[in-house]
């Protein structure tokens, strides 16, 4: 639909809680929004800088059309007709960007159970530079559709150009 009031404007309160979210390295992952047919809202938290907001592309590679077409999308993940668990113990099929930023702090948590000594910045990193190009470069793609093993590829090479060589290490110690 047509995105959530609430979602459309954010909040002094969701802002501070942003803020200090960044502030103790915590990678933030957020839909970017249902609303691309819709108004031109602008969903919060998605759009705070430093929030990584994920659109929504359709098994054909191309941007679902509820997918917001904001320039604050970061990257798009598989979110259309995805298995959901449905309470009490069904299941359905759903498309929305929740599903897809799901998927991408999926790979963001992997990432860090990984590499947990890389920064919320260089975890980002590694998510939208491990993307593949899409069929699209249309507003609301981002910097392409998420590429798991790419991202935790790059998440490697980050943290492998982080750390000190190992004879850097040696000298460091005989110090």
């Amino acid at each position: 639909g047509q995105g959530s009031p609430a979602a459309a404007g954010g909040s002094p309160a969701e802002k501070a809680a942003v803020a200090y979210a960044l502030r103790k390295n915590v990678v933030l992952v957020a839909p970017a929004g249902d609303d691309g047919q819709g108004p031109d809202l602008t969903d919060h938290p998605a759009a705070y800088t430093g929030v990584i907001a994920v659109g929504a592309i359709a098994r054909n590679g191309q941007l679902a059309p509820f997918s917001s077409r904001h320039s604050y999308v970061s990257l798009t993940a598989p979110g259309v007709g995805l298995a959901a668990a449905v309470p009490p113990d069904d299941y359905a099929r759903i498309s929305s960007t929740s599903t897809s930023s799901g998927i991408v702090a999926g790979v963001a948590a992997l990432i860090r159970s990984r590499f947990p000594h890389l920064s919320a910045t260089q975890v980002g990193q590694a998510l939208t530079r491990g993307t593949t190009a899409g069929r699209t470069s249309a507003p609301g793609t981002g910097r392409g559709t998420i590429d798991a093993a790419k991202a935790v590829g790059l998440a490697a090479s980050i943290n492998a150009a982080a750390e000190p060589r190992s004879e850097e290490r040696r000298v460091g110690k005989e110090c």
